[in-house]
This record gives structure tokens, sequence and C-alpha cells, in this order.
């Protein structure tokens, strides 16, 4: 549409020769207000060059329509038109509904994606923990088994040293049992030669008194008394 509110290119069927009259005809804003002070404001956006948007309903009883629509009127640059973009709500709302069904899908799709990952982290995180949970279970064995070889090799290292005390002290008392029976051969020899020796000395005396006066018998009587 031109600045001063005639159409430039305009759809068929248009029911006003401008656009104002159009909008005062047929609009009808949701708060009840006032559709004149609307088009004072559409005039006032022209002459600054700005952009123009507004909600309304659009009610044409001849034609059996009713429907809120949006419009947008921008400002052509370097010309003296206005394009006026006018959608209405059902379309709008169909393009919403368009993009909530795709948002609803992406967040579902999305969602899926996560639980999947939280699963596969979840599953690594617990193949993981019971990895190391059989390491520490197999570390604890080795662990315990060590110890109990240990012990079981200091109580056999005990028992040896027991044993060897135990071999030590009867070596000992056997060597000192070796010892007291070679004193008391030795004195039991020394008693013996001495007890012996007495007599054996008188019976070889008298053997030589005996041999020395063959066929004497009063001297050899006197030699054995004398002995």
């Amino acid at each position: 549409m031109r600045r001063n509110d005639t159409y430039v290119v305009q759809s068929r069927g248009v029911e006003k020769d401008n656009y104002f009259k159009k909008m005062l005809s047929y609009g009808r804003l949701d708060d009840g207000g006032s559709m004149q002070a609307e088009v004072e404001r559409f005039q006032q956006s022209i002459e600054d060059s700005v952009p123009y948007t507004l909600n309304v309903s659009y009610v044409n009883s001849e034609k059996g329509i009713s429907e809120r629509r949006s419009i947008r009127a921008v400002p052509l640059n370097d010309s003296n038109w206005y394009l006026v973009s006018i959608i209405p709500y059902g379309v709008l709302d169909q393009t919403i509904e368009e993009l909530d069904d795709a948002m609803i899908m992406a967040s579902v799709g999305c969602m899926t994606l996560l639980v999947v990952v939280i699963l596969c982290v979840f599953w690594l995180f617990a193949g993981m923990t019971m990895r190391q949970m059989n390491q520490f279970a197999t570390a604890r064995t080795s662990a315990e088994s060590a110890l109990a070889e240990s012990r079981e090799a200091q109580a056999k290292a005990e028992e040896a040293r027991a044993d060897a005390l135990k071999a030590q002290q009867e070596a000992e008392a056997a060597r000192e049992e070796a010892v007291y029976a070679n004193k008391t051969k030795s004195e039991f020899l020394s008693n013996m030669s001495h007890d012996i020796r007495t007599p054996m000395n008188s019976i070889i005396g008298l053997t030589t008194i005996a041999r020395d006066y063959v066929g004497e018998p009063a001297r050899i009587t006197t030699a054995s008394r004398r002995s």
C-alpha cells in the first residue's frame, strides 16, 4: 500500500478501496478499544517510517468470517510504499502446533538419547566397579593366603627352634652323663687298681720267696711272716 493508504497491489476480493477503511469496518480489538485510535497509530508509524504491528479480530458478517489476525506493516526502502502482511491466527496456531510437535519429538529424542547415555555410563561404571571388586577380592584372598602361609612358616620355625633347643638340652645332658660315667669309671678303675695291687704285691712277694727258698720250708715260713 501507499503511504496514503491506497493499494498498490491487493488480493482479489478486497472489500474496501483503502486499508484504513477496511480496518475501521471489520477490525475488532480484543480489549474493546477504539479502532480509530489504532488507525491513527498506524498513520503515525507511516509518517515516522517505522514498522507497525497489531493483533486484531477480523469480523465480516456478510462473508461469515470471524477470525483473529496478526498484522505487520514495514516501510520499503527508497519508495513510498508499505508492505502489509496479514496472517490468520489459524495459520500461526498450526505453525506453533507443528513447532510444538517438532519440539516434543526433539525432546523425546533428546530424553531417549540421554537415558541411553546414562545407561551406558552406568553400565560402564558398574563394570568398572565389579572389576575393581573382583580385583580387591582376589588381592584380599592372596593376602590372607600369604598371611596364613607366613603364620604356618612361623609356627614351623618355632617348632624347629623348640626341637633344636630340646636336642641341644638332650645333647648337653648326654654329655654330662658321659662325663659323669667317665669320671665314675676312672674312679672305679683307680680304686680297683689300688685294691687289686695290694694283694697282688703280697702274692708276688710270697711267690718270689717260695721260689727263692725252694726246699727250705723254715725260711719260707719266716719270710712269709715278715711279709
